[in-house]
């Protein structure tokens, strides 16, 4: 066994083998990054890590325009001679990957010994000049948030920064970031690898595109295809939650508190909802709605929807009691929105500009799409309404040249995609296998997983199966990787361990 394998089988700390003959020649670093230490946690002073942030040119297509942007980055080194270095590529779009990574770069090191772990911010957000606007103050009227009434201001005030060249801080020059950041800090004769989930997916393909050699190999999980649309995503949310109640309707303790069809129990528990039941805490069917799309994005969380579904239906004091205790930890009791690590005006903009418009939905009536989904639909963030109208009035960049166009490479490529992925669906991810399916690009599919695969595909004996393939991918990306623990993975478990009914109900019991 390889000493990454046997680090995901509980344990061993011994280095990996670097790769010896296909590391790509470093060329000249395109920028100076100067790293300092710094706290890997933000806020903690640990001293654990390394950062820096470097002056990257704001437009790279015009040599006459000196502008620059500050790009920050940190990295967990792995002393003077690591034996690769891998680079994480955060979601969203909108997401700060060196405010809100440290805990998954932490991981990772541990899991790969030896391995420099690096992050960086997508620019606008964190640390590199995150969009943000005055209405995200905590005195404005949505507070922290951005109230719909409040976003035409925002627009406005994002005009006035980026004048005529909103591209500025779209995917594709983020994605230059990565490549100038990567040649800045490399070293001689150590291979480099680019990991992304969700949203770094589709900033992963778009380095795979630009600078395929640069690479090593490329990890993505939680896969969003090059050519995607968000208008999908409610969709998916509330297919991903049928396929669950499904394999509800299969498991013992499941049939028996919800019935032969859960699915459809679920639909009248909402009616009764609707008609004035348990409603003294504030539920409608749309609140549990959208509680229950954020709960499918972990299989601790998408374990506890049929609990919470006949908690619901039944009512009881206690049963109120939990139910706000789920929501509570599912979505704070009221704080402030963290704003400095995300921006939501971030998102709206890459939204808006490249993962929106699709060809099955020219000349539809998306307003009218989205009533006929939500009649229908019982798991749904409920905002298909919102982002429809934000596109529609949002100052969109146009990038032809890269928008929709899949890389064409021969770099190892590893894609491990959750089958109950509630938000880019294991059938978009198909699309982007059949686009990269060369000898060493490998498309692995869970059925018990959600959005995040390598953390949380465990087996019986403890090894998380989609980590142990990752890890045999670092230390030899050419070799076809040993899926046979995929059909070990463990079923979700509807009735989960206390620990996971005392974190989601305050009790000891999901049911009870």
């Amino acid at each position: 066994m390889t000493p990454l394998l046997a680090l995901l089988t509980l344990a061993c700390s011994d280095d990996i083998d670097p790769t010896e003959d296909d590391t790509a020649t470093v060329e000249d670093p395109i920028v100076d990054v100067q790293w300092a230490p710094c706290s890997l946690v933000e806020g903690e002073d640990d001293g654990l890590a390394e950062c820096a942030t470097t002056a990257l040119p704001l437009f790279r297509d015009d040599p006459d325009d000196d502008r620059t942007i500050d790009i920050a980055a940190k990295r967990l080194r792995a002393g003077d001679d690591p034996v690769a270095q891998l680079w994480l590529l955060d979601g969203g779009p909108g997401s700060s990957g060196v405010i809100r990574l440290p805990g998954l770069m932490a991981r990772f090191a541990e899991w790969f010994p030896g391995v420099e772990v690096l992050t960086i911010d997508h620019r606008g957000t964190g640390y590199s000049e995150r969009m943000g606007c005055p209405a995200e103050l905590r005195n404005s009227p949505g507070g922290t948030s951005i109230l719909n009434e409040e976003m035409d201001a925002c627009i406005a005030d994002f005009q006035d920064t980026l004048g005529d060249r909103p591209d500025a801080y779209g995917t594709t020059a983020s994605a230059q970031d990565v490549i100038d950041l990567i040649r800045g800090s490399r070293i001689d004769g150590v291979p480099v690898y680019v990991w992304g989930g969700s949203y770094g997916t589709y900033w992963a393909q778009r380095v795979l595109l630009l600078a395929p050699e640069l690479l090593d190999g490329v990890v993505i999980e939680g896969i969003f295809p090059a050519d995607g649309t968000m208008i999908y995503a409610e969709a998916n949310t509330d297919a991903a939650a049928h396929a669950l109640f499904d394999l509800c309707a299969e498991d013992t303790l499941c049939r028996e508190r919800l019935g032969e069809d859960p699915w459809g129990r679920l639909r009248e528990v909402y009616a009764m909802v609707d008609a004035g039941h348990c409603t003294s805490q504030g539920l409608s069917s749309d609140v549990v709605s959208i509680i229950f799309a954020y709960l499918m994005y972990s299989r601790a969380g998408m374990s506890v929807i049929p609990a919470a579904t006949a908690r619901l239906e039944r009512c009881a004091p206690a049963d109120e009691t939990a139910l706000v205790h789920l929501y509570t930890a599912l979505f704070g009791s009221g704080g402030a929105f963290d704003i400095d690590s995300y921006s939501m005006l971030l998102q709206h903009h890459v939204v808006s500009s490249e993962m929106w418009t699709h060809p099955d939905f020219d000349g539809v009536d998306l307003y009218g799409y989205y009533d006929d989904l939500y009649a229908e639909a019982l798991v749904a963030k409920q905002y298909g309404y919102t982002r429809a109208d934000l596109a529609a009035r949002w100052p969109a960049y146009s990038d032809p040249a890269h928008d929709d166009v899949f890389p064409e490479t021969d770099t190892p490529v590893l894609m491990l995609q959750g089958a109950l992925d509630p938000v880019t669906a294991e059938v978009w991810a198909r699309d982007l296998a059949d686009h990269l399916d060369g000898p060493n690009q490998h498309y692995v599919v869970f059925p018990s997983s959600a959005h995040n695969v390598s953390g949380d595909s465990p087996t019986a004996d403890g090894t998380l199966c989609g980590g142990q393939i990752m890890a045999a991918f670092l230390e030899d990306p050419t070799a076809t990787p040993d899926t046979s623990c995929v059909a070990e993975t463990l079923p979700v478990d509807f009735d989960p361990p206390s620990a996971y009914a005392d974190y989601w109900f305050g009790t000891t019991d999901a049911w009870d």
